[in-house]
């Protein structure tokens, strides 16, 4: 990688989401996962960047109590979704200090959104120049990465920096991303898309894979106008919290319905099998053995269209949850 690249004042944002209700075990019931998102910043992500904040996140958030996870204190305790106590919504991290390194800024915005969890953890350099290459320390060990936090609707990350010399800003956001995921992510994330955001380009990285735990989505967002980041508001913040939110949703279930669809083409092709097998039936001489032989097919149609149906059903289900949150998406 060229030393040439460099940018100032450095962020990186994480949005993870992960499912905090259960579904298929009924409405509002919680999930048996739930709590893994907390786990995994306050345990890896807080150990990674020597925290104690996030080491001790449990003891901070209303769903938990006595350091163990409590899912009825956010009943007992409504605030809208916030999971601070007091009204409280932001979490400073303590200055992070490391020898011949700028000082990291932190923070931490814990946040349930319908029947997910999610958070904005965000580490930022202030009045710092640095090198692209460096930009691995914005993630130590790949603590940041989707392999590491497993979020069971999968994440986002996004790098905010202004170039410290306006030039080729693809190339650079092509290195950025190069830099920060360190070749710590089973599949690389690709550029995707461009566009511009408050007036400066924004690049579109990702992955692509199947699983959503394990799917690299990475948002480069280069200054490009001294006023992007008054634009930037906390009400912006939270718009995008939501948009990224029914995105998450959106290529989880579409997914997940791919998977239901080739496992209902499957029951499907084991039906047809069995037709000839009727045939075979009507051809039987002893009226005895012939009603034996059609129970037992009847017996194994009927299972193979109950799950056909089943399959049917779940896709429709899927339809209707990527139709709602393709609602909240476009708004």
């Amino acid at each position: 990688m060229s030393e040439e690249w460099q940018i100032k004042n450095p962020s990186i944002t994480l949005y993870p989401f992960h499912l905090r209700d259960d579904g298929d075990e009924g409405y509002g019931k919680v999930a048996k996962n739930a709590q893994n998102l907390w786990e995994t910043l306050a345990d890896n992500v807080g150990k990674e960047f020597n925290s104690n904040e996030l080491k001790s996140l449990r003891e901070k958030l209303i769903c938990y109590k006595d350091k163990q996870y409590y899912p009825k204190g956010e009943q007992e305790n409504p605030n809208n979704g916030k999971l601070l106590p007091d009204k409280g919504e932001t979490l400073d991290l303590q200055l992070i200090t490391q020898p011949d390194k700028p000082e990291l800024y932190g923070s931490i915005y814990p946040r349930r959104i319908h029947d997910t969890y999610t958070a904005d953890l965000t580490f930022c350099y202030k009045n710092a120049t640095m090198k692209v290459a460096d930009l691995n320390q914005l993630n130590p060990q790949g603590c940041l990465l989707p392999n590491a936090i497993k979020p069971s609707l999968g994440q986002t990350l996004l790098l905010y920096a202004a170039p410290a010399v306006y030039d080729t800003y693809p190339k650079l956001a092509d290195e950025c991303v190069t830099a920060f995921v360190q070749g710590k992510q089973q599949a690389s994330p690709e550029f995707r898309a461009e566009g511009k955001l408050f007036g400066s380009p924004i690049f579109e990285y990702d992955s692509r894979e199947d699983d959503a735990a394990k799917r690299c989505h990475i948002l480069v967002w280069l200054q490009d106008n001294a006023q992007t980041l008054q634009s930037a508001t906390p009400t912006f913040n939270s718009y995008l919290m939501n948009l990224l939110c029914s995105r998450a949703k959106i290529v989880f279930v579409y997914r997940e319905a791919r998977k239901k669809y080739r496992k209902a083409q499957q029951i499907v092709g084991e039906l047809e099998k069995k037709l000839p097998e009727f045939g075979e039936v009507e051809r039987e001489q002893s009226q005895e053995v012939k009603l034996q032989k059609l129970k037992k097919l009847l017996a194994e149609v009927r299972t193979k269209m109950f799950a056909c149906a089943q399959q049917v059903r779940y896709l429709q289900e899927d339809r209707n949850t990527i139709d709602i949150n393709a609602e909240n998406y476009a708004e």
